[in-house]
């Protein structure tokens, strides 16, 4: 049965990361065992393909989307077996209804509501009180997706949530980073233990996180985004040696397989290719730089987002 569950998790997705699995079980143990008496009870050689992708797409989304996971488990096991007997699908959409789980956007609309308030306006995201005085929230976001009239507090917390959610959440870019994992990692890609999630590469800044660190004229902006997922990438031990860490970003995309490897696309490439030096001195005043880092690590952020979303996720949606 445990086979059948880490099956069902990688969703028979062929370049889906071994060590990824392996975090997703051992993040949760307790996740992991709501999950294999589901498969128990139901028979899992009963269940359809569709329904298979359905109860991936939730556990996964639980697992990284949760706002209280104890309590969210708790009600998943009650939803699943001891009230309802409800599916996977119908219990996620009462652990959202129930505040236990947050709501998540299309990536394209992340996309545009973050380069409005961040790239463009240069405002941070957890700077409700500006944004809400500017009028940034699209209308899209408040009626389609968070905004309930009655509690402007929840919308709020919603929002703030599910961007620190996706800003820090690496194994978005473990899932992205695929093809690279699994060409530089095929030995370690072994599923032999499952504890066993130790890694053999290092998380690199493409902006070098030495234009920043003990710096005192930075401009606050490029501060708080320089550590999102959107500026990390995954380079085995060797590759990151190879590299010199003081690069800027146009320069170690000169090379068509780092982009594909590191999981570069056109979107955020245009941006990276106009950062040869040092960008967001406060004391030079560089609004315009700094709208051009903002951009590359947002569209980029977004972009491994999507991956994820598109690939994995959205079968989900689609049943």
């Amino acid at each position: 049965m445990i086979n059948n569950a880490i099956e069902l998790i990688s969703k028979k997705q062929e370049k889906f990361p071994k060590i990824l699995l392996k975090q997703t079980v051992a993040s949760n143990f307790d996740l992991f065992f709501v999950l294999l008496v589901y498969l128990d009870k139901y028979k899992y050689s009963t269940i359809s393909e569709e329904e298979l992708n359905k109860i991936a797409s939730s556990y996964v989304y639980i697992l990284w989307f949760h706002k209280d996971i104890k309590s969210g488990i708790n009600r998943l096991f009650k939803l699943l077996f001891a009230e309802e007997n409800l599916s996977w699908s119908n219990a996620l959409s009462i652990l959202i209804q129930e505040n236990l789980v947050l709501l998540i956007i299309e990536p394209q609309l992340l996309k545009k509501q973050l380069n409005l308030i961040v790239a463009e306006n240069q405002i941070d995201s957890n700077h409700i009180t500006i944004i809400k005085e500017k009028n940034l929230f699209l209308d899209e976001i408040k009626t389609k997706l968070f905004f309930v009239k009655e509690d402007e507090n929840t919308f709020i917390e919603n929002w703030n949530s599910l961007i620190n959610r996706v800003y820090w959440n690496k194994s978005l870019i473990i899932y992205a980073q695929k093809d690279y994992m699994n060409l530089k990692f095929k030995e370690f890609n072994q599923f032999e233990n499952i504890e066993d999630t130790n890694r053999p590469w290092d998380w690199d800044h493409i902006y070098p996180i030495s234009w920043v660190y003990n710096k005192v004229d930075i401009n606050q902006l490029v501060r708080s985004w320089v550590n999102c997922i959107g500026n990390f990438r995954a380079l085995s031990y060797d590759d990151n040696r190879s590299e010199n860490n003081h690069l800027s970003p146009k320069q170690r995309f000169e090379n068509d397989n780092k982009k594909e490897e590191s999981f570069i696309k056109e979107n955020d490439l245009q941006f990276w290719n106009q950062i040869d030096q040092t960008f967001g001195k406060i004391k030079h005043n560089e609004p315009e730089k700094t709208k051009i880092f903002l951009s590359a690590v947002i569209n980029r952020m977004v972009n491994i987002y999507a991956d994820w979303y598109e690939n994995y996720f959205i079968n989900y949606k689609k049943y």
